[in-house]
């Protein structure tokens, strides 16, 4: 099956996906470790009210930055299992200016695709 314009994800769902499929991921891996015998003696230490939340957060945190990290040496459809999609979400620019710029004689001024302003040199070499 091709991927076309109607059964692509849209970027809103991909964006879901990788932020809830890691976190699946991160929360899973704390529950495994909780189960290994020989980190019993630390157990109730790192799952006391608070301390469990962080170390969930990290987890999370560290399995998205490793994955992400491996992302480009990964195959599409291991990506998915780990990370929910094989591709990022897109964000769309904003379509046109947010306000015009104008100099302190109120003509416009242009600006790059950064919005920093682009300086002209209005006057030739050697005017001085």
């Amino acid at each position: 099956m091709t991927t076309t314009e109607s059964t692509a994800l849209s970027d809103r769902v991909v964006s879901i996906l990788r932020t809830a499929v890691p976190t699946l991921w991160g929360s899973a891996v704390v529950w495994l470790l909780a189960l290994i015998p020989a980190l019993e003696s630390v157990r109730d230490a790192l799952l006391s009210t608070g301390v469990r939340e962080l170390v969930v957060g990290v987890a999370i945190v560290v399995w998205y930055a490793l994955w992400r990290w491996l992302e480009p040496r990964m195959p599409d459809w291991l990506t998915r299992l780990v990370l929910g999609s094989a591709r990022a979400p897109g964000y769309a620019l904003l379509a046109g200016p947010v306000a015009e710029i104008t100099d302190v004689d109120g003509r416009p001024v242009r600006v790059d695709s950064n919005g920093i302003p682009i300086v002209e040199d209005s006057g030739t070499a050697g005017d001085h």
